[in-house]
């Protein structure tokens, strides 16, 4: 029964299905529960008896039965039990497919309808995570790339007029994942960049990066 509920919500989740079509195979996946609910409540609850009337042996709901009791019961506890488990799946899915994460600024790139969305500034552990989903909302794919990252992209401590730079791992090489690559019309892509953490009373950073003005006045998320 567990194993017919996940293989039902795999087929009504299906991934890439939106829209009117997401409703119409939800309607039809409502109807694989009931009929499996109706044929196993039938192969569990259904016995054999002779007819008094002509001898003959005939198909019968065992439900008054002690068998049938006890055979029911087991039937409604794998029910309640399936019906546990997808809605399990249901929650973790709802979680994971809830709207994209909030937008803190937003700015227009050097590129006819290239935009780049700030959606992470977070501290944590003496490192500072910077994430920015580039949108390509034109009807062209469009080639966007973060320049020379070793000077180009930084943080700056506008009260303290200090800059923070990428880091850089063991081997030297600079920590961030992105451009330059090619976005697709109406598709985004997500870069994220690592700087060293300002000091835990500055609470507010500008991002810097070429091709797009300064994200200023970024509130720093302490976790």
């Amino acid at each position: 029964m567990v194993i017919v509920a996940i293989l039902h919500y795999c087929y009504i989740f299906q991934p890439g299905v939106e829209g009117p079509d997401r409703s119409i195979i939800i309607h039809k996946g409502l109807a694989i529960p009931i009929r499996a609910v109706i044929t196993t409540e039938r192969f569990f609850m259904s016995g054999r008896c002779d007819d008094p009337e002509t001898g003959k042996g005939r198909n019968v709901l065992r439900r008054s039965t002690k068998g049938g009791r006890k055979m029911r019961g087991i039937y409604l506890f794998g029910l309640l039990l399936a019906l546990a488990v997808v809605f399990a799946f249901f929650t973790s899915v709802d979680k994971s497919s809830a709207a994209p994460s909030e937008v803190i600024e937003s700015q227009e790139m050097n590129h006819p309808g290239i935009v780049a969305e700030l959606i992470e500034c977070r501290r944590k552990k003496g490192v500072l995570t910077v994430k920015v989903r580039v949108k390509n909302t034109s009807s062209k794919a469009m080639r966007v790339t973060w320049g020379d990252v070793k000077k180009d992209v930084y943080l700056m401590d506008e009260e303290n007029q200090k800059k923070y730079f990428l880091l850089k791992d063991a081997e030297g090489e600079f920590i961030y994942s992105g451009a330059p690559w090619d976005v697709s019309a109406n598709t985004s892509k997500l870069s994220w960049f690592k700087f060293p953490a300002p000091p835990a009373e500055i609470t507010e950073i500008t991002v810097i990066l070429p091709e797009v003005a300064p994200f200023e006045d970024v509130p720093i998320e302490d976790k």
